[in-house]
């Protein structure tokens, strides 16, 4: 916490930085963005900002019981006469809809108003700002799921080169790849054809068979299939990490 001198009650505020990854934390940048946002409001309505407090590397998803310095924020309210809460955006509040109402309610209840430097909806008041501030929730919680969801698909990502042994050494990939800007084996449109080919050949079709199935010749067959059945686990381990979040 960062802690100036208190002035009058009626202009005093307090304000709330927070990232959610410790790399951001490290960076500083986004806590130094968000620094200069609440300064600029906080000057812009008459306001003295009276303490900083920070959560660096905390997820907005979490509650406020695992929110430190959120909770010392809303503590600090009454000791320094603060009646605004300033964000820089509400989503760093929360990026849950259910969590961010109950930490709303908490600085309400400290005698705080929640103020987002961004606007939305908190600088009016009526039903109109209120529907603004719905769905800046549902946008922040709709934004966590695609973080979660890029995250899921990075560490499967990371598995599925691990089983084809990292880099592709050179040369032609094989079918149903081809090769990322970082030099690592990338599924493409036809992967899961090549999967399901190979799979077939590992119950026993023939590769005559598995042309006519798949609507491919005989030669295709078993391009698409001969480098996998000698490490058949590569790609169905490729194929169980990637296929499985796509």
């Amino acid at each position: 916490m960062t802690k100036p001198a208190t002035q009058t009650a009626h202009s005093t505020a307090i304000a709330y930085l927070r990232v959610s990854s410790q790399s951001q934390a490290d960076s500083g940048l986004g806590l130094d963005a968000q620094r200069k946002d609440v300064e600029a409001y906080a000057k812009a309505n008459g306001l003295h900002i009276a303490a900083v407090f920070t959560d660096a590397g905390v997820s907005g998803k979490l509650g406020l019981n695992k929110r430190p310095e959120l909770l010392a924020a809303i503590t600090a309210a009454a000791e320094l006469g603060a009646e605004t809460l300033i964000v820089g955006k509400l989503c760093r509040l929360s990026r849950d809809v259910m969590n961010s109402l109950l930490i709303e309610k908490a600085v309400n209840g400290a005698g705080m108003e929640v103020k987002s430097a961004a606007g939305e909806g908190t600088d009016q008041e009526g039903a109109s700002a209120q529907l603004l501030k719905g769905m800046m929730r549902l946008i922040a919680a709709h934004e966590a799921s695609i973080i979660g969801e890029r995250t899921k698909k990075a560490l499967a990502a990371k598995k599925a080169r691990s089983a084809i042994d990292g880099t592709w050494a050179g040369g032609r990939p094989p079918a149903g790849f081809t090769v990322d800007s970082e030099g690592f084996l990338f599924p493409t449109d036809g992967f899961d054809l090549v999967v399901k080919a190979v799979s077939l050949r590992l119950n026993g079709m023939s590769l005559v068979k598995v042309g006519k199935e798949l609507g491919i010749s005989e030669n295709k067959a078993y391009r698409w299939t001969a480098r996998w059945m000698a490490n058949p686990k590569a790609l169905l381990a490729y194929a169980d990490a990637y296929v499985a979040v796509s």
